[in-house]
């Protein structure tokens, strides 16, 4: 947390550099302390939109990750296209795994990281 406060600033003002460096794109891109959090089991917002929604529910899933992330529901395109890109067996493989990818593209998304 400290390093994303020195790379991104805090609530009070405080930014170190908020002009979108190279820095703060590879932290959140790469960064092992996004991506840790992204693929946490059991706790993290990728587990609980599944646990709230239910495995087979992607639509709700997705809805849920757009929530946690840029506190809007995706409209009916994002959604249609997001659910049609789902592995088609991604039930029997990891099934955090597409929820992870989309949760990481809405992060490193331009509109999350305008707005928040």
């Amino acid at each position: 947390m400290n390093r994303l406060i020195a790379n991104f600033g805090d609530d009070e003002g405080n930014e170190v550099n908020f002009n979108g460096t190279v820095v703060q794109a590879l932290l959140m891109m790469n960064g092992e302390d996004i991506n840790t959090a992204i693929n946490r089991k059991g706790k993290g917002t990728v587990a609980s939109a599944i646990n709230r929604a239910g495995q087979n529910n992607p639509r709700g899933v997705i809805k849920h990750l757009y929530l946690a992330s840029l506190n809007r529901e995706p409209n009916a395109n994002e959604l249609q296209v997001l659910v049609s890109k789902l592995p088609v067996r991604y039930r029997e493989q990891d099934i955090m795994a597409p929820y992870c990818d989309i949760f990481w593209a809405l992060l490193n998304s331009s509109e999350f990281l305008l707005n928040h």
